[in-house]
């Protein structure tokens, strides 16, 4: 870890150089290499000497602010307030409400 801090600090590597360069050049066991997920988790945790406005790309990063959206389901009326021409299905459709248009076949 002490590497790690090192190298993210003074040399200005990001935690996935870091990560890649261990790898290839075999500096450590490949079990003790964690992987870059774990180094931003533990610099996040602040389980590392290295912050994050060490790293000048992840301060960069435009976080997403979650925002609500008032009445984007707005539905019509409560089926209780339905006409009571519609209970007696004597008549169909979206039509209804403006034409009365009537139900030929009212057995169908």
């Amino acid at each position: 870890m002490a590497y790690a801090d090192h190298q993210m600090k003074k040399e200005k590597y990001s935690p996935d150089v870091h990560v890649g360069r261990a790898k290839k050049l075999n500096l450590f066991p490949h079990e003790e290499i964690p992987c870059t997920t774990t180094l931003y988790n533990y610099i996040d945790l602040g389980l590392m000497e290295t912050k994050n406005i060490d790293q000048h790309l992840k301060i960069r990063r435009k976080t997403n602010k979650s925002r609500n959206r008032r009445n984007k389901n707005i539905f019509g009326d409560l089926i209780e307030k339905r006409p009571d021409m519609v209970d007696k299905r004597e008549c169909f459709g979206a039509l209804s409400r403006r034409e009365h248009v009537w139900n030929m076949y009212p057995y169908h």
